[in-house]
């Protein structure tokens, strides 16, 4: 999320409709220099840390999925129409997991394209597009997290794993 603001903070002093406006607020001009550089060391932590986050999400995904039978019922059901019934029929739990990912997903995608559409530019400064894509996912960002949230104080998924990881003769 701080990439995505600091990128947002770039744009706002940087172009022209609002650039008079955010600087009468606080003239980060500056720090221009400093806020690209930062953003996209920001951008290849968040890209890097996203690849754990990912794997283990996956891991309690297909746990969950495999739980209530997901693959089984949907080969069972013969139409579209009862496909959709079972997925209807799924444990909300699993329904806010695989939205979670989904949206995730997205903001994992819209930083790479991020990270890669600007690594030669002077400074890793964004362009527009960049910003555009930082102002998107932002608030993907927020709703993906209070979903990550939702699953684990509501559902308690990926609590007390130790069951799960660890036999129970110790």
């Amino acid at each position: 999320m701080t990439t995505q603001a600091l990128d947002i903070l770039y744009g706002l002093n940087t172009h022209p409709s609002t650039s008079a406006f955010a600087q009468s607020i606080y003239d980060a001009r500056p720090f221009l220099a400093d806020i690209t550089r930062a953003s996209h060391a920001l951008n290849i932590l968040g890209l890097l840390s996203a690849i754990p986050a990912t794997v283990a999400g996956g891991l309690q995904f297909l746990k969950l999925a495999q739980k209530q039978d997901v693959s089984g019922k949907l080969k069972a059901a013969g139409s579209a129409d009862e496909k959709l019934r079972v997925a209807k029929r799924l444990h909300p739990k699993l329904k806010t997991a695989f939205v979670h990912a989904i949206l995730n997903d997205i903001v994992i995608i819209g930083a790479a394209w991020n990270w890669y559409s600007r690594r030669r530019n002077v400074m890793n400064a964004p362009s527009g597009l960049n910003v555009l894509v930082s102002v998107v996912t932002a608030p993907i960002l927020g709703f993906a997290a209070f979903l990550g949230g939702k699953m684990v104080f509501d559902y308690g998924v990926g609590v007390n794993l130790r069951g799960y990881w660890h036999s129970n003769e110790e």
